[in-house]
């Protein structure tokens, strides 16, 4: 129940945060068209890329390092501070002496000041991402939350005024963009130091420690990010602005039945570590098989009124993106079981099944993207995507039912305890209304 109440937690936090980005998005859809939209889409996904590869896996490693190390959280949390500070320092200017390569390659179209802005964010996102796991570490998940919530505010707020208020079009929100991350991870660190009260220290011996996990853990989070976001780069090299707007209203559509499974994996990691290995089976076992119902019960409400949520939201210039939809969701429905069974694995400390598991989707990702967005545009983009995200389901079903013993049935079906586990949960909310 505790681990329920936690994971409702998590998801009605990012249920919350998506509403707010959905504004957010419908006034960007709105104010900056289908072009300029499509520009900005590639610069918000293009920091966080980089943060795919800077961040060398210590996000889960700072999760993993407090709970075994709990005296010296101070320590741990104050090192990876300046950790974000100087490996988001190498990564602005390693951008800014390649700049041309990249604005003639993935930012097609993209104008140079604009890079150098967004690029600036590097140091700050890191900061905001080891905080948040140090936050997760010290189990102040709510906090998380809330803090999550308030940096989509932030952004709302400054969309709003940047594109409505003063139709400072997408130079202003770029500027505006940068400044909220800036704040917010000055916000994190206030935060956290009032809970841990950080000595600012720089301790090499507990970064040291930290690598061998964060070594493994660091591969599957680089390929799965870019098995996740690669596509949007190719479409945008291969086609134009435009076709990668069209592609990301589709994408953030689908990605909405994402936030039960990645809740669910957020609280189901630190808890793993603390149970038993016969436990730590069933509880993944469990999660699993209703995280994937649950999500193909929305994937039918979006297939069925996707088309109509497009339009009523973004407008009718949109819709074409809706074409993607019906591709994407099957894959959707696979790699929320993956997001799943692959705690199971980080959690008994065996990332390397999953680095392979991703660096083989991925480069099958990367190869059905070149073969076919040329020739069917977003609609081979999404095709690619289902198609590698099975697999990644596939391997790691295969190794968690030969691992554990775990009949596939039981780790895909829900049965009638689940059902039950529905029926009282439902009735006891009634109850309580």
């Amino acid at each position: 129940m505790k681990f329920a109440k936690r994971v409702l937690g998590v998801f009605g936090a990012r249920v919350s945060g998506r509403i707010i980005r959905t504004a957010t998005g419908i006034i960007t859809a709105r104010y900056l068209g289908p072009y300029n939209r499509g520009l900005w889409s590639l610069l918000v996904e293009f920091p966080a890329s980089l943060q795919s590869v800077n961040n060398f896996g210590f996000s889960p490693a700072i999760v993993y390092s407090v709970k075994t190390n709990k005296k010296e959280v101070s320590t741990i949390l104050s090192s990876f501070l300046w950790m974000a500070i100087l490996t988001g320092s190498i990564t602005v200017f390693l951008v800014l002496i390649s700049n041309k390569i990249i604005l003639t390659t993935i930012l097609k179209g993209v104008q140079y000041q604009h890079l150098l802005i967004v690029t600036a964010i590097c140091p700050f996102s890191l900061i905001i991402l080891y905080f948040g796991s140090g936050l997760v570490s010290i189990d102040k998940i709510g906090t998380l939350n809330y803090l999550s919530i308030l940096r989509g505010v932030f952004i709302f707020c400054g969309v709003f005024v940047i594109l409505i208020l003063f139709n400072a079009g997408l130079t202003g929100l770029v500027v505006v963009y940068t400044l909220i991350i800036i704040v917010t991870a000055l916000i994190f660190i206030i935060i956290v130091n009032k809970n841990v009260k950080l000595n600012f220290k720089f301790n090499t011996r507990l970064i040291k420690k930290a690598i061998p996990f964060a070594r493994k853990a660091y591969a599957i989070n680089m390929t799965g990010y870019l098995h996740y976001n690669i596509d949007k780069f190719l479409i945008a090299y291969f086609l134009t602005p435009t076709q990668v707007a069209y592609y990301s209203i589709a994408v953030g559509l689908v990605a909405l039945l994402f936030y039960l499974p990645d809740s669910a994996g957020f609280v189901l990691f630190p808890t793993l570590i603390d149970k038993a290995k016969g436990d730590m089976q069933e509880l993944s076992s469990i999660v699993c098989r209703n995280v994937m119902f649950l999500t193909t019960s929305g994937a039918v409400i979006i297939f069925l009124f996707g088309h109509s949520i497009i339009d009523i939201l973004y407008g009718k210039g949109y819709t074409p993106g809706f074409k993607a939809v019906p591709f994407l969701l099957p894959g959707i429905i696979f790699m929320s079981g993956y997001k799943i069974l692959a705690r199971y694995f980080m959690s008994i400390n065996k990332h390397e099944i999953l680095a392979v598991i991703s660096a083989v989707c991925l480069v099958l990702n990367i190869v059905l993207n070149i073969l076919f967005i040329p020739r069917y545009y977003i609609l081979g983009a999404a095709l690619s995507t289902t198609l590698s995200y099975s697999l990644s389901f596939v391997l790691v079903l295969f190794l968690f039912a030969r691992t554990t013993g775990e009949k596939v049935r039981n780790i895909m079906i829900i049965n009638s305890n689940d059902l039950y586990s529905y029926y009282f949960q439902i009735k006891s909310l009634f109850l309580k209304s």
